[in-house]
Parts: structure tokens; sequence; C-alpha cells
């Protein structure tokens, strides 16, 4: 999956790369490798999570090209227009949180998103096909 979404980003050398909620770090690090011309950013809230990326960063000697940042999707420690690319496999409440959560999840993040990526950027964000209308709704609102 990781692969995948940074594969199907088609980065471009001296992008800025932002992942809003990091987690381990698997779709950073392998964006990281496939173009390692690109500055990474990764936030999470989780401080486990974000030890765990860096653990993961430094194991594939990423971590002068890449930051970690503690920090809420719903509410980036990030410039306006810092991103010229949004990655992320969103949480679809099957290992963290509640489903019924999702909606409000997606709205928030998806407005931080919005204010993040740079004019002609872009964003490639996975869900589960359960929560696909969902997360159009909260792009298409955040627009």
């Amino acid at each position: 999956t990781a692969w995948g979404i940074a594969v199907t980003a088609r980065l471009r050398p001296g992008e800025v790369v932002v992942d809003p909620m990091v987690g381990k770090g698997s779709v950073l690090w392998e964006a990281a490798l496939l173009c390692p011309s690109c500055a990474f950013i990764g936030v999470d809230s989780d401080m486990l999570q974000l030890d765990k990326a860096q653990a993961n960063a430094n194991s594939i000697a990423l971590e002068s090209r890449c930051s970690l940042t503690h920090g809420d999707a719903r509410r980036l420690p990030l410039a306006t227009s810092t991103a010229d690319v949004v990655l992320c496999d969103l949480p679809y409440g099957l290992q963290h949180g509640d489903w019924s959560d999702i909606p409000e999840l997606y709205a928030q993040a998806m407005r931080e998103v919005t204010r993040i990526i740079r004019p002609g950027g872009r964003a490639l964000l996975l869900t589960s096909a359960d929560f696909a209308d969902t997360l159009e709704v909260a792009a298409a609102a955040a627009a």
C-alpha cells in the first residue's frame, strides 16, 4: 500500500511532501526512497507512532531529508502553502478510534490539507471503500 501511494504520486525533484497522519512513516519513507531529491515532513498526534517513524527513518538513513513533528492533522503545525504534495493512508477506524469519528476527522483534516497545499499542488489520500464517499464529501467541502 505505502509503495503504491508513493509511486502513484509521481513526485518531482525538489517537491515538499507532507503526510499529516504519518504513523510509523511507511508512506513517507517509500516516497523518500523513490524520490531522494524531495523534502519530507511527517506529522502525527501519537508520540509512540512518531518514535517508531523516527526509528524507521534512521534505519534506512533518511533522517537528513525527513522531518517529523508532533501535531494534529485537524490543526497542522505547518504554514499555509507548505506542501507541493500531501500523501496519506487515512485511518478508517479499524486500528484507532471509532468509525463514528471518521466523518468529522476527514472534514477537519481536509480543511487543513487544503490550507497547506501550494497552488497547483496535489493530494493522494487512501481510505477504505466504506469511507470513499465520506472523503469525497470532505474534499469537496474543503475546496
